[in-house]
């Protein structure tokens, strides 16, 4: 039977890989904002990395992204201040890696696929 409540989309997207690996600390959370569960095992990493390790964590959440995202949504699933994700987006849109649209509250980002 098909559910249509709240996160029913994402709960019936996950994997059984999905729900038995759910990082170190062993849980996952479902987001309000309808994308893909937070990991926490990642976004305790997440918070504790820098430079290049915390822009590959930002790359590989965008890659799990449904859609142009904003950094309200990075910041769900990365943590840490606000400063560390802007100067990743920046390094990684200056690099060619993401690509940024909008401006201000409008500000919506994408990871550029190879091709």
């Amino acid at each position: 039977m098909e559910g249509s409540g709240p996160g029913s989309e994402v709960v019936g997207s996950l994997t059984i890989h999905e729900l038995c690996d759910c990082g170190e600390s062993g849980s996952v959370e479902l987001p309000a904002d309808g994308g893909p569960p937070i990991q926490r095992g990642r976004l305790e990493r997440a918070s504790r990395a820098s430079g290049e390790e915390f822009d590959a964590c930002v790359v590989e959440v965008l890659g799990e992204a449904p859609r142009r995202v904003g950094a309200a949504y990075l910041r769900a699933r990365l943590g840490g201040p606000r400063w560390k994700l802007l100067g990743s987006l920046r390094r990684l849109i200056a690099a060619g890696v993401v690509e940024r649209t909008g401006v201000t509250s409008g500000t919506r980002y994408l990871l550029r696929r190879a091709g």
